[in-house]
């Protein structure tokens, strides 16, 4: 992850811890585990080598957790943890068809989600109203003025 996006992303759990959101770092990747049998500067030889997968899935936003709802008195009234989840991206970089899949089932099943480019638009996202159809997915243009898809498919 690039530095800039590492600074939107520190902004955006800043600005949404503040409103009583929590959004936890969703890293991705793949390594490997196994017992060391060697180390020799920066290569490790690994024993009973297996792959590990970090992450939630493949398209996963970058930020995942929750926003709290409060249920009207005609809801019983109770508070309850809504499913909450910010792709952080940085103008012009794309929404990959995995993104756009995951972000997409997120708001079919009645969660928060969308694409963010600053903690402003990150607030947008989480205090959308669950009962309302969430606004289209858009993304920014990039430095040559490109757009990647507006809507998620």
């Amino acid at each position: 992850m690039a530095a800039k996006e590492r600074s939107i992303r520190a902004a955006i759990q800043l600005a949404t811890s503040r409103k009583g959101i929590r959004l936890f770092a969703n890293v991705t990747g793949l390594g490997y585990v196994g017992r060391v049998v060697e180390r020799s500067g920066s290569t490790v030889t690994l024993a009973n080598a297996r792959v590990l997968h970090a992450g939630l899935v493949k398209g996963g936003s970058d930020l995942v957790g929750w926003s709290p709802l409060v249920i009207t008195p005609d809801m019983v009234g109770k508070t309850v943890a809504l499913i909450t989840c910010v792709e952080v991206k940085t103008p012009g970089v794309p929404l990959t068809d995995d993104q756009k899949h995951f972000i997409e089932v997120v708001r079919r099943a009645g969660g928060r989600a969308g694409v963010a480019y600053n903690s402003g638009e990150a607030m947008t996202i989480c205090e959308e109203d669950p009962f309302r159809p969430p606004p289209p997915l858009t993304q920014k243009r990039g430095p040559r003025g490109n757009r990647a898809s507006s809507h998620v498919a």
